[in-house]
């Protein structure tokens, strides 16, 4: 329904799209391994204490409805600390990953949360990193964010065909990009210039290839 969709913000006046009772899940299973969506687990957090059985509960109750149809599926950027809670309850989980430029991030954290830009810069590595350790080439598709404004149908396509859709109006959907939601861009030699660290660097640009 539309009243468990996170609110648009003067941001993002076209809306986040979370699914708010999937964000208050993720913040209960990581608030009950003592982390948070700012403060990541431990790396080899594998959310199978006992203890989180009411939240494998919560969880089921919540994906119910949704295991009825054939190809569902949510967003919401804690997925990368609690994926591995996920995968237990949905063994043939995929992952679309999308890869924002991570100065792109901080700067946007920032002006949000007033986020340090360095803390931002050190969040976008342990969540990229964090899912690449936990999901497979095979069950995971990587897309570069800069790349939906320079062809959006081809990344669409990609999705959809990913995704398993058939019949998705991907040119339709391909019109509704537009540059003017776009508030900030930076380059790779930018980010080297503001003294993103030569690792974060790495990482960007081995996901983008």
């Amino acid at each position: 329904p539309e009243s468990d969709l996170m609110p648009a913000a003067a941001d993002n006046p076209d809306g986040f799209w979370e699914n708010l009772r999937f964000v208050q899940l993720n913040d209960e299973i990581l608030n009950a391994v003592g982390a948070a969506w700012d403060l990541p687990p431990w790396p080899n957090e594998t959310f199978g204490h006992a203890n989180l059985h009411p939240l494998r509960t919560k969880a089921e109750l919540l994906l119910a409805p949704f295991r009825e149809r054939s190809i569902w599926g949510w967003k919401d950027p804690r997925n990368c600390l609690t994926l591995r809670f996920w995968q237990r309850l949905l063994p043939g989980l995929k992952t679309i990953i999308i890869v924002r430029n991570p100065l792109e991030a901080a700067y946007s954290m920032h002006s949000r949360n007033r986020t340090s830009y360095a803390l931002g810069l050190r969040r976008w590595e342990i969540y990229n990193r964090r899912l690449l350790a936990t999901t497979r080439p095979d069950n995971r598709i990587i897309v570069h964010y800069q790349a939906f404004f320079d062809e959006a149908r081809t990344q669409l396509e990609r999705l959809v065909g990913f995704a398993g859709l058939k019949g998705a109006e991907t040119e339709a959907a391909a019109a509704l990009v537009t540059l003017t939601r776009r508030h900030t861009a930076f380059t790779t030699e930018q980010m080297i210039d503001a003294g993103v660290s030569a690792e974060i660097v790495a990482l960007y640009r081995s996901l983008i290839e």
